[in-house]
């Protein structure tokens, strides 16, 4: 058995509940922990990229948009 299933409530009915519980908010901690540190990635990513595409332009080039 893994370790941090060991204890906990040993009797009762309500044991199998309250344990599935503990792991459905352990999961959702960890999601939510993993959607932020995704987020962080994607915004360093973007500013990474946006910092390669300024310094491939050349400096005095107009824009050719406008």
């Amino acid at each position: 058995m893994n370790a941090q299933y060991q204890g906990g409530h040993e009797n009762g009915p309500s044991s199998a509940q309250d344990g599935a519980e503990d792991v459905v908010a352990r999961l959702k901690a960890e999601v939510a922990a993993a959607v932020t540190s995704l987020r962080r990635q994607v915004t360093q990513l973007r500013a990474l990229t946006a910092e390669g595409e300024a310094a491939r332009r050349p400096a005095s080039a107009p824009d050719a948009a406008e």
